[in-house]
C-alpha cells in the first residue's frame, strides 16, 4: 500500500443517490464503508445517477455519471422477447458504463477498483489494477430460481442453458479477482478464496429521524381491520410476482376465514396494469407507491409479509421489518442467507406453501402478544448481526490484505 493512502475507483450500476431498493441501499452503504477506511485517501465513483448539491462523504472526490447509449433494432427486439418470456433481468442495458469506465481509467491510476456485481466487471472490462468484487447476487442463482417458476417451455430452455453458462462465467471472474464479498455466507463454501469474505445485507435508515431502536413498535390502532404491509421496489420482477401470487392465492383465504385485513403495498415503480388488476380483483388493498415516511408505514402495520419465491441474494426487507420490531411472515426463499441467524417460530414465521403462509398470518392476527414477541426477538438478532457497524467492520477486516 502506498504511504499516502489508497486511491479507489468504485463502480456501481445503481443510482447511489436515489435509494429506491435494497440493491441501491447496499451500493450506498458499501461506498460509506469504503470511505471510512483509514488506509483509503481518495475515492472516485461511477454511478448511473448524480449526487445532489448537498451530498458530502469523506474522501469521495469525483462522481462520474455513466452515459446512455442508443439501442439498435436488434437489441430492442431481443429485450422485447426476453420481457415477454419473463426474463427482463437479462435484457441489454442502455447504461453505457463501459465507455465511462474506460474514460476514467485512462485519466487516472487506481490502487483498487471495487465493482458492484460480477456483471459490472464483464460490462466494463478487466482493469490492470487490483480488483474487489461485491458479488452480492450470484447470476446463476437468479437464473435457477427463475427456472423453477418459469411457465413457458422456451423460458425453461433458455434458463437451463443460461444457468450452465453463468456457473462457468461467475467462477471465472470470482477466481480471477483479488477479493470477493458475498451477501450469503453459504457462498463462501462454493468459492472459498483466500481473501473472500462475508458482507451481509443490512437495513438502511437514512437521515436522523426515528430509528427502530427508539421504540417504533406501534400497531394500526384499535380498528378491527388489521393492516398487512409489504415494502419493496415494485418494478423488480420477484416483488411483482410474489405479491401477485399472494393476492391471488393467499389473501382470499384470509377473507374466507372472516378476518378483516387491509393490504398495504409500499414501493415505487409498480406498472399500471398490475395496480389496476390487483385493486379490481380484491377489496381493501392500498397501493401507496413511494412514501416519504417509511417509519409511519411500519408504525401502522400489524404484520409484514415477504412472499418472495425467486430471485437471488438476500431480502433486506426481512431485516428492515424486524428492525422495526414487526412480526414477519416470509417464504423459505425470502430468508435464504439468514438461516444461521433467524429462527422460525422464535424471530419470525417461515412458510413452506400457500396454505401455511395464510395460516401463519391468521396465527398472528389471533395472537398479537405472540407477534410482539417475534418482533422483539427479531429486532435483537438484527441489532447484533446486521448493524451498520458490523458491515463497516467486515470491510475494514477485508482491507487488511492491502496493507501487506
Amino acid at each position: 500500500m502506498k504511504s499516502d493512502g489508497m486511491k479507489i475507483l468504485y463502480v456501481s450500476p445503481h443510482d447511489l443517490f436515489d435509494i429506491v431498493s435494497g440493491a441501491c441501499q447496499r451500493s450506498y452503504l458499501l461506498l460509506k464503508a469504503l470511505s471510512s477506511q483509514e488506509s483509503v485517501s481518495e475515492i472516485d465513483v461511477i454511478s448511473s445517477g448524480s449526487p445532489s448539491a448537498s451530498f458530502a462523504m469523506p474522501k469521495v472526490r469525483s462522481v462520474y455519471k455513466a452515459g446512455r447509449k442508443h439501442l439498435n433494432f436488434i437489441s430492442k427486439c431481443y429485450n422485447g422477447v426476453l420481457r415477454r418470456l419473463g426474463l427482463g433481468h437479462f435484457a441489454v442495458s442502455d447504461c453505457d458504463i463501459r465507455k465511462t469506465f474506460r474514460t476514467v481509467m485512462s485519466e487516472k491510476e487506481y490502487d483498487l477498483v471495487v465493482f458492484r456485481y460480477i456483471g459490472t466487471v464483464y460490462r466494463c472490462g478487466w482493469p490492470d489494477s487490483r480488483v474487489m468484487i461485491d458479488v452480492d447476487d450470484l447470476p446463476s442463482e437468479y437464473c435457477l430460481a427463475l427456472k423453477s417458476t418459469a411457465s413457458f417451455f422456451l423460458s425453461k430452455m433458455f434458463l437451463r442453458t443460461a444457468y450452465r453458462y453463468l456457473c462457468r462465467f461467475e467462477r471465472k471472474y470470482i477466481e480471477k479477482a483479488d477479493q470477493c464479498a458475498f451477501a450469503n455466507a453459504g457462498h463462501l463454501n462454493l468459492y472459498p478464496g483466500k481473501h473472500n469474505f462475508y458482507l451481509p445485507n443490512i437495513p438502511y435508515f437514512p437521515g436522523a429521524g426515528v430509528r427502530p431502536s427508539d421504540g417504533v413498535s406501534g400497531s394500526s390502532g384499535t380498528s378491527d381491520c388489521r393492516r398487512i404491509l409489504f415494502v419493496g421496489y415494485m418494478r423488480w420482477l420477484p416483488n411483482i410476482k410474489g405479491m401477485g401470487h399472494f393476492i391471488k392465492n393467499m389473501l382470499p383465504h384470509l377473507y374466507k376465514t372472516g378476518w378483516r385485513v387491509n393490504l398495504r403495498i409500499v414501493g415505487k415503480g409498480l406498472p399500471r396494469k398490475y395496480a389496476k388488476s390487483w385493486t379490481e380483483s380484491v377489496r381493501d388493498i392500498s397501493i401507496a407507491g413511494f412514501v416519504k415516511d417509511i417509519v409511519q408505514e411500519y408504525m401502522l402495520a400489524d404484520i409484514v409479509i415477504v412472499p418472495i419465491f425467486h430471485g437471488s441474494g438476500t431480502n433486506i426487507k426481512v431485516l428492515e421489518a424486524l428492525a422495526y420490531s414487526k412480526p414477519v411472515v416470509a417464504t423459505r426463499h425470502a430468508v435464504r442467507g439468514f438461516e444461521n441467524y433467524l429462527m422460525n417460530g422464535r424471530d419470525l414465521l417461515v412458510a413452506e406453501n400457500d396454505e401455511e403462509f395464510a395460516s401463519c398470518i391468521e396465527r398472528l392476527l389471533a395472537d398479537a402478544a405472540y407477534g410482539k414477541t417475534l418482533g422483539e426477538n427479531g429486532r435483537k438478532v438484527v441489532e447484533k448481526n446486521f448493524s451498520e457497524e458490523y458491515f463497516i467492520n467486515q470491510v475494514r477486516s477485508a482491507f487488511l490484505i492491502y496493507a501487506q
